[in-house]
């Protein structure tokens, strides 16, 4: 496998550079699904240091990112935003749907109905 150098990683270098001196918020999707949120405090070659708030801090290899995202949602729709809320509803307003049926359990007989003509 080729090594890259480390002119080759300017656009990322820049990116990330970017993002930690302005201490922008990311959102680090990885490959596993995993979502991961914080600012950036170093990085290297191959890891990044996420600052996740609250004093705690997360290594996070690069080789296992699938996706960095930077920005910050707007101050009202943070302090407004509530799982219930419908989309495009006022901040604070919630709907009256009801909840999703849960799945069966594993193992559990599940019943259908078969309508013949």
């Amino acid at each position: 496998m080729a090594e890259v150098s480390d002119r080759d990683l300017g656009i990322q270098n820049d990116f990330f550079n970017q993002a930690r001196k302005s201490r922008s918020r990311i959102t680090i999707l990885l490959n596993s699904g995993k979502r991961l949120a914080g600012r950036i405090k170093s990085f290297d070659r191959y890891t990044l240091i996420l600052d996740a708030g609250g004093g705690a801090e997360e290594m996070v290899f690069k080789h296992a990112i699938a996706t960095i995202s930077v920005g910050q949602r707007p101050a009202y729709e943070a302090r407004h935003d509530h799982p219930t809320a419908a989309a495009g509803s006022p901040p604070g307003a919630r709907t009256h749907e009801a909840p999703a049926p849960s799945p069966a359990p594993a193992g559990a007989a599940v019943e259908t109905k078969v309508e013949q003509s």
